[in-house]
């Protein structure tokens, strides 16, 4: 009672919150910015680890179906060749290495290319709509592009409007 700290109980975690202004202690990481973090370190895996597939075996890509469908979703929607696909998966780990250690650039970054995501995908749909196209033509095409819009907009969602991330990364309310 003496140390003008108190204890809640918050979505699983342990918090300590100071009552005095100015004298916060440091917050633990949410839970599921540590589910997002893990996301980002498998998809950054699998990333690197289909680049080194395809610089030793080329044709891989094309002799496994569901292949393309999973590199499109951890591509973030992203059609990668050569040199960009293990760029894209160092970028994806160390987005996800600034998240577990509570960055706020990676904050940042991921809320824009979510963001940037859906806004792409919404002005195509848009536009091949009022063209009369047909945008998705295979049932591959639209489950994977089904899972990366609704990712991505949880992942937008989250780390925009939840209450403890501008804490967790640093910033006061």
């Amino acid at each position: 009672m003496g140390t003008g700290k108190g204890q809640y109980q918050y979505t699983g975690q342990l918090r300590y919150l100071s009552i005095h202004p100015g004298f916060d202690t440091k917050v633990e990481r949410p839970f599921p910015v540590t589910v997002i973090a893990h996301f980002q370190f498998v998809k950054a895996a699998f990333l690197l680890g289909v680049a080194a597939l395809l610089q030793f075996v080329p044709d891989a890509i094309h002799s496994m179906p569901l292949l393309p469908f999973f590199l499109y979703i951890a591509a973030h929607g992203r059609n990668t060749h050569g040199l960009l696909l293990p760029v894209a998966g160092i970028f994806v780990g160390y987005v996800g290495y600034g998240l577990w250690r509570l960055k706020p650039w990676a904050r940042r970054s991921l809320i824009a290319s979510t963001a940037l995501m859906l806004i792409v995908w919404g002005h195509r749909f848009f536009v091949d709509h009022m063209d009369g196209v047909v945008t998705l033509r295979t049932p591959h095409e639209q489950q994977a592009v089904a899972m990366v819009l609704f990712l991505d907009a949880v992942v937008f969602l989250y780390m925009v409007a939840y209450d403890d991330i501008p804490r967790a990364f640093g910033k006061r309310k």
